[in-house]
């Protein structure tokens, strides 16, 4: 037998796999740590490179920052949970915006942290720059619990909250949003610990309940989609114990979700956006494929239609790093994963399919909200592979790839945006540059990744501060440009004493401070600015508002109203009833000037002060009942007493009733309120314009009517949680039972959990 080797089959010998690169020699509690403190210090940048307001742009401005604030004045007060508000009037049904998120311990603490700084630019730098490090935080460790090696994880860790969507949308203006994100990479890793057997289902439970409680229904999905991600993925490595266990730990996490939204649901009805059902498209706020490829390109502004078109920042960047690393990444490593992964892939297939769907599929509108979410299983793909090492070879072709990259993703967005050719130059310069640092980095990752950790994050750090130059704040969201130092505002605006009304065209007076700046605002604010500097006004930026009232007042959801509810207010009402501004016990009217020819005030009304922008009246007299929201009775009802207890509750003593009688309170009728006297329920109504009445029948004996308001569902809601929250518990605890009786009976093999618990 011939012992040459045969023709056509010699061949150079087969290069060795590169090895993994080897982790830095740090403590393991330094790669958290480090990750969350330098995304906080690199979310501090936006308010000092752009503009001081970064964070305060959109509903940022006009509701959550101001109504935080407000909510911490009453937690302070000694309510928790604040789910009603009867001096926020259309905007102060809590329990009903959902978004606020009363139940969750994480917000309240924010709450009383908002309420005692002295600026409201400050509160939310701060705020927003904590849920941007927790979101770095939860992205390291989800990409640890895929293996990820430490310094991968950190990469993209801390690229995610500088992500297009996330900082511009989410960090300045949604702050919900960015909440209900910040909460998901914990969730899935909650989720997928749990469902290795690495971490009790107490822990899954409570995370994904902060993720509830939340109160913004994205949360809510992401909840579900990582859920049946994870148990896709633990069915197709036919872990069946695994599926079991995360199965019952979703249902746990579940029974929280009635507490959050049977208030939103059964108040839909009478509110301003009643209509949550339905599937429409007209393409507002939607992304495309090509928007949704160009990931690595700082300068890219979409085509997407916006409030104030067109696109003006680069929403669906990404990371200047991300495309021009594929060539050099080790793909073949997934080889024998495929069913590890199986949860990112159930992940970004069902985002992809939302994003690209219809712009408002029920409860969910605007598709490009969920980019983000579709970026995060991304993360967590790149993170494992690149853990894995890179490629050495052919390093000219891999190169002139990543180079080919850049100059795409330059000429796409030169394409889109032509008119802005010097800005996608110096973008490509820019990227090109961190590219050529990133080749060379990763030449030398065999010794030591020290050099492609440093690029990495310097880059970021690079392309974020000239994104906000070029980009300074969110031109594409509605900008309200409110003076942010609490104490000058309330002194500005200390003599809007009592419930107080304004009556101004919002539109108006933004207009003007485009031009002037905060000062526009020095005798007037819009959306729920009021709240945070503690007048009861009535104008709030609401998300629900009960329609009835809004449309006696011609209210919009901005706080903002129209010349006519002047003529409004004091038209006397059905049956001989005084004016609405009485049944309001309205004791402040702010006027916009210039929206009357000149403001006549009402019989029993005086002006107090006028300005150039305002003009500012109050009743000559005071009102009936100062210590109740009782604001009229019925001709021959006798009213004993009349006070109020807290938010949530009236008593009214009253004399022996000869014929049917009703009360009118200061307070709007939202579903959830019930009213009895001696045991025995009274009817609940509300007027025309939507204020809460009583009805107490002919023939009912003297006594107190007991009014009281509980969020519908409230106690079902509180039974479900607290059965979700045992399970957890009995899950939890169960195992180690088992154990425990195992062990006594000599079966060790069944007496520990042999599952490996990776460290972060």
């Amino acid at each position: 037998m011939s012992t040459e080797p045969e023709l056509g089959r010699i061949s150079s010998p087969a290069l060795p796999e590169p090895a993994a690169p080897p982790d830095p020699r740090l403590p393991r509690w330094m790669w958290p740590v480090g990750v969350t403190m330098l995304t906080f210090l690199y979310a501090l940048l936006p308010a000092i490179v752009g503009a001081r307001s970064f964070y305060r742009r959109g509903d940022s401005a006009s509701q959550f920052i101001p109504t935080w604030a407000h909510l911490g004045d009453l937690l302070r007060g000694g309510s928790w949970p604040p789910v009603m508000d009867p001096n926020s009037w259309h905007g102060g049904n809590y329990a009903a915006e959902a978004l606020f998120g009363v139940y969750n311990p994480i917000n309240a603490a924010n709450w009383l942290f908002v309420s005692v700084l002295p600026d409201l630019d400050l509160a939310a730098t701060l705020v927003k720059a904590e849920f941007l490090s927790l979101l770095a935080l939860g992205l390291y460790v989800l990409c640890r619990e895929y293996g990820a090696a430490r310094w991968a994880a950190s990469l993209l860790a801390v690229a995610m909250p500088f992500a297009g969507f996330t900082l511009y949308w989410d960090s300045a203006s949604w702050a919900s949003g960015l909440i209900a994100f910040t909460y998901m990479p914990f969730v899935w890793w909650a989720l997928r610990r749990t469902a290795r057997g690495a971490l009790n289902p107490v822990w899954a439970f409570a995370v994904g309940a902060l993720a509830i409680t939340q109160g913004n229904p994205y949360g809510v999905l992401g909840v579900v989609i990582v859920g049946l991600a994870v148990l896709v993925e633990s069915a197709a490595g036919r872990d069946w114990a695994a599926v079991r266990r995360l199965a019952l730990t979703g249902l746990c996490v579940a029974a929280v979700i009635p507490l959050v939204f049977i208030p939103l649901l059964e108040t839909a009805p009478l509110a301003n956006r009643g209509a949550l059902a339905g599937i429409r498209n007209n393409d507002f706020m939607s992304a495309n494929l090509g928007d949704l490829l160009n990931l690595s390109s700082p300068s890219f502004l979409p085509a997407i239609k916006t409030f104030l078109d067109p696109m003006r920042v680069p929403t669906t960047y990404f990371a200047w790093f991300l495309l021009p690393l594929l060539p050099w990444l080790r793909w073949s490593s997934l080889r024998g994963r495929l069913a590890e992964l199986a949860g990112a892939a159930v992940v970004s297939l069902g985002y992809f399919l939302l994003v690209v769907g219809p712009s408002s599929l029920w409860l969910f509108r605007w598709p490009v909200r969920l980019v983000e979410y579709l970026q995060l299983p991304i993360a967590v793909v790149v993170a494992v592979v690149a853990s894995a090492g890179f490629h050495r070879g052919k390093v000219a072709t891999r190169t002139i790839c990543s180079g080919a990259v850049v100059v795409t993703g330059g000429y796409l967005a030169w394409s889109q945006t032509p008119q802005r050719l010097n800005t996608h130059a110096a973008a490509t310069v820019l990227v090109g540059l961190l590219v050529v640092a990133l080749v060379w980095a990763l030449l030398r990752t065999r010794v030591s990744v020290v050099p492609l950790v440093a690029v990495v994050q310097a880059g970021t750090l690079l392309v974020l501060g000239f994104q906000l130059t070029l980009f300074p704040e969110n031109a594409s969201a509605g900008r309200w440009g409110f003076p942010s130092d609490v104490s000058k505002m309330e002194t500005r605006f200390s003599d809007y004493t009592g419930t107080t009304l304004q009556l101004a065209d919002l539109g108006q007076v933004r207009s003007r401070v485009a031009k002037e700046g905060p000062k526009g605002w020095a005798s007037l604010l819009g959306g729920s600015m009021y709240h945070a500097v503690g007048v009861d006004s009535v104008n709030t930026y609401s998300g629900v508002g009960l329609k009835a009232f809004t449309r006696a007042l011609c209210m919009d959801y901005k706080g903002g109203t129209c010349p006519a509810a002047y003529d409004k207010l004091y038209k006397p009402t059905a049956d001989g009833r005084p004016s609405l501004a009485e049944l309001m016990k309205l004791e402040t009217l702010v006027v916009q000037q210039g929206i009357f020819d000149k403001v006549e005030p009402a019989p029993g009304w005086s002006i107090g002060r006028q300005t150039k922008q305002a003009v500012v009246l109050h009743p000559d007299q005071s009102y009936s009942w100062p210590n109740s929201r009782l604001s009229w009775a019925s001709a021959g009802l006798d009213i004993t007493s009349a006070n109020s207890d807290g938010s949530d509750h009236e008593t009214i003593g009253i004399g022996a009733v000869s014929e049917s009688s009703t009360l009118v309170f200061a307070r709007l009728g939202w579903p959830g309120y019930t009213a009895e006297i001696d045991g025995r329920q009274l009817a609940i109504s509300r007027s025309d314009a939507g204020l809460l009445e009583v009805t107490i029948p002919a023939g009912t004996d003297a006594g107190d009517v007991e009014v009281g308001f509980r969020p519908p569902g409230q106690l079902v809601g509180l039974l479900l949680a607290l059965l979700g929250l045992s399970g957890a518990v009995a899950l939890g605890v169960l195992p180690g039972v088992r154990r425990r009786g195992h062990e006594k009976s000599g079966d060790a093999s069944l007496s520990g959990d042999a599952r490996p618990r990776r460290a972060w």
